[in-house]
């Protein structure tokens, strides 16, 4: 199961939720949390938020976790050692006050996660990245 999580923000994340609803949603067991996101999935699962425990059993089972920029689901999935894809949030698209680009790059550079600009890559990295492990020394050791 692929999990999609964009956050409690008071901006929609359409771009991500669109996204992979429209391209990968008949392919592959997706689950969404879509928060405020006005775009309805159509081929997914979805709820607008989870409570802690549903999103923690929802974390667990998930082979890869599909998520914005935020630390605190970023750190919830390192923390089970899921295989994480970041697609920021872009003050550009009106989807938040603050870029998450540098922190999601930063944690790409010491392989904890995969880091996407463009939601478009995320079907090519799901399906050519299986082997992708996070490196869970770096995020524990600090």
């Amino acid at each position: 199961m692929i999990l999609v999580v964009v956050g409690t923000n008071y901006f929609p994340f359409d771009r991500l939720i669109n996204f992979v609803d429209r391209v990968m949603g008949q392919k592959f067991d997706i689950v969404m949390q879509t928060g405020v996101s006005t775009y309805k999935p159509l081929n997914c699962r979805y709820k607008p938020y989870f409570s802690e425990s549903e999103m923690y059993r929802l974390v667990g089972e998930a082979d890869w976790v599909i998520c914005h920029g935020g630390y605190g689901i970023i750190s919830e999935c390192l923390k089970r050692g899921k295989r994480i894809l970041a697609v920021p949030r872009k003050r550009e698209h009106g989807e938040c006050l603050d870029d998450q680009e540098e922190l999601c790059r930063y944690l790409e550079s010491k392989s904890c996660l995969i880091c996407l600009s463009d939601e478009k890559a995320v079907i090519d990295v799901v399906e050519t990245n299986q082997s992708f492990k996070p490196n869970l020394d770096f995020f524990f050791t600090r």
